[in-house]
């Protein structure tokens, strides 16, 4: 008989184990200092812009949300989630009744000279793009005609192009007025991500190999000596080699050898240096949107519910709770964190001991009772306890005063 295939492990919060979220997600937590974190500049918004995020992967945070406050326990709006029942929906106002006319057949005639406002919209869009064409706002291609525009979607994609290709065109500019060591220094930086003092570190190298004059002895020694300590010589057996160089005259002839592989072995390191540098970044944007996906359904799974194993979860519990995991507020080193990210590094400081109690308090129930079931039976029992003694002190009250007090069951 086969054996069943086991599901992939899964922590408390339902959350698949991966390589991504157990080792490298929480090392890039805890293996930094929490006082290198700094808060990120945000741009100021334009409200008109905004697209609203897809909330089938992840709850949408509205962008004038006030910012959460640095604990889980003063987030007021969090708290108004667990106690609050769910508002009633605003009552529907209904749109007043058109003016009645006393000549109906005059209403009839303006019905029909009045045009619909959608195609009259359309129509001036379509009016508006061929003029944004004609004074060059809206450019094509060379040898292409104007594509139309047909609608508002397509006016704002096509007039963010525009703003897209005018930022290239003012980059080529800057760039264009230096040589080509200012352009391969940007996309090196700004495009690949590689740290500028590694970047220049390693330019440094190259400049230094391919500017050498080869006619002095000193650069013909060095040029020897960096060959040799990339082999893994040490330093008497290389000195040793040069000096014999020296005496039959050969060292001016093996430096000009070498000085062609060690500098194209350095620009590979570059280009290397590059390519990890790439693949890091890959690595992280794949961490991210993994964790940003398993979060933000999580989230929308029990908002569904509106319930989080026994924990109200209305839809703004899930939209504080999205917030304060998701929204990237904080920088560290090359990293955006949350806010929920950052306070989790807070607890290694010393004066948070207490906190880490009561978290390891949390956890520990977590691990031992997932769906919290002993503290809902606690909260059950002591609400019954409650009316039990109320039951009991009017049972009393009653026989005190003489009154028979009637039982449903008896009945």
């Amino acid at each position: 008989m086969e054996k069943s295939q086991t599901a992939p492990d899964q922590n408390t919060f339902g959350i698949t184990s991966s390589t991504l979220l157990d080792t490298a997600y929480l090392e890039s937590l805890f293996n930094n200092d929490p006082d290198k974190v700094t808060e990120i500049e945000q741009p100021a918004k334009d409200p008109a812009k905004t697209v609203a995020p897809d909330t089938k992967s992840t709850p949408v945070i509205p962008a004038n949300a006030a910012p959460q406050e640095s604990t889980i326990i003063e987030d007021a709006s969090f708290l108004d989630g667990l106690t609050d029942e769910d508002k009633e929906p605003a009552e529907e106002v209904k749109p007043s009744a058109a003016p009645k006319s006393d000549n109906p057949s005059a209403l009839q005639e303006n019905e029909k000279e009045t045009p619909s406002k959608s195609g009259s919209l359309q129509s001036n869009i379509i009016t508006f793009g061929k003029e944004l064409y004609q004074v060059g706002i809206l450019t094509t291609e060379e040898g292409q005609e104007p594509a139309p525009v047909n609608n508002t979607e397509e006016l704002i994609e096509r007039l963010t192009q525009e703003k897209q290709k005018g930022a290239v065109q003012i980059l080529e500019n800057i760039l264009s007025h230096f040589g080509p060591e200012y352009r391969t220094a940007f996309d090196a930086i700004y495009l690949n991500g590689v740290h500028p003092r590694e970047y220049f570190q390693q330019a440094e190298k190259v400049a230094s190999l391919e500017g050498l004059d080869l006619s002095v002895p000193e650069n013909q020694k060095k040029v020897v000596r960096v060959h040799l300590r990339s082999l893994g010589w040490d330093e008497s057996k290389i000195a040793a080699k040069i000096e014999k160089l020296e005496n039959y005259q050969d060292l001016e002839e093996e430096a000009r050898d070498l000085i062609g592989p060690l500098v194209a072995n350095e620009k590979k390191a570059m280009e290397q240096q590059q390519r990890e540098r790439q693949q890091e970044l890959s690595r992280k944007a794949a961490m991210d949107q993994e964790h940003q996906q398993i979060v933000g359904r999580i989230i929308d799974d029990k908002m569904k519910l509106k319930e989080f194993d026994g924990l109200p979860f209305d839809e703004k519990t899930a939209r504080a709770v999205s917030g304060y995991m998701l929204e990237k507020k904080w920088q560290l080193g090359d990293s955006q964190i949350s806010d929920f990210e950052k306070e989790i590094l807070d607890l290694s400081r010393p004066e948070n001991r207490q906190a880490q109690i009561k978290v390891a308090l949390i956890m520990h129930l977590l691990k031992i009772d997932p769906t919290l079931s002993r503290l809902q039976r606690k909260a059950v029992t002591k609400e019954a306890d409650k009316m039990f003694a109320f039951l009991q002190r009017e049972e009393s009250t009653d026989k005190k005063q003489g009154r028979k007090r009637s039982n449903f069951i008896d009945d």
